[in-house]
């Protein structure tokens, strides 16, 4: 029975992209809106086809919650076997790259742009828009409510702690926490650390 459950998900996922690939790009941002807060299978697999239709790429088994919110999916690359939980927020116009089996717990924000604000004889909101990409490696976990700022890597298989404020680089396997974020531990044994 699972076999063939399987097979069938697999057929439906085949020919569901097909049909996307060939909609309007403003007809399936108006199918993601519709199933944007649901909370049952087919709205599940609604907002994988229409990000997989919407963003630069798209891996497998990439769920994403109801309430989440993706700006310019076009700039966003997702790797496989990805979670992006309730009420994130990810603003991709810089560019944003996800690796694989990456956890991104609710109410996570992502920004891969900012107001510059250097002209003090102009307001802020009326001073262009800057932006430089977030990339964020293989096997990494965001706590919840945890904020990535424009321009930071995030090595493979690190921790972002809950509420913690990103605003540089973020060595392999670190543990970071705080506001800004700061290594606090280290996933690996102090044998092999250094």
């Amino acid at each position: 029975m699972k076999r063939n459950t399987s097979r069938l998900f697999t057929f439906f996922s085949h020919v569901s992209s097909f049909t996307f690939s060939l909609m309007p790009a403003c007809l399936v941002r108006l199918l993601l809106r519709m199933f944007k807060y649901g909370e049952s299978t087919l709205s599940f697999g609604m907002r994988y086809v229409t990000y997989r239709r919407l963003c630069d790429s798209w891996g497998r088994k990439v769920i994403v919650f109801p309430a989440a919110i993706i700006l310019s999916p076009e700039s966003l690359k997702v790797g496989t076997s990805v979670s992006i939980h309730q009420h994130c927020y990810i603003d991709a116009r810089g560019g944003i790259t996800i690796g694989d089996d990456v956890m991104i717990s609710h109410g996570v924000t992502l920004l891969a742009s900012s107001h510059s604000f250097d002209d003090t004889s102009v307001p802020m909101k009326s001073q262009p828009v800057v932006m430089d990409p977030v990339t964020i490696a293989d096997d990494v976990w965001l706590g919840a409510k945890a904020t990535v700022l424009m321009g930071v890597n995030i090595g493979q298989g690190a921790i972002i702690a809950a509420g913690a404020v990103v605003t540089g680089d973020v060595p392999a396997y670190a543990i970071v926490g705080g506001v800004p974020a700061k290594v606090i531990g280290s996933r690996k044994p102090e044998s092999e650390s250094g």
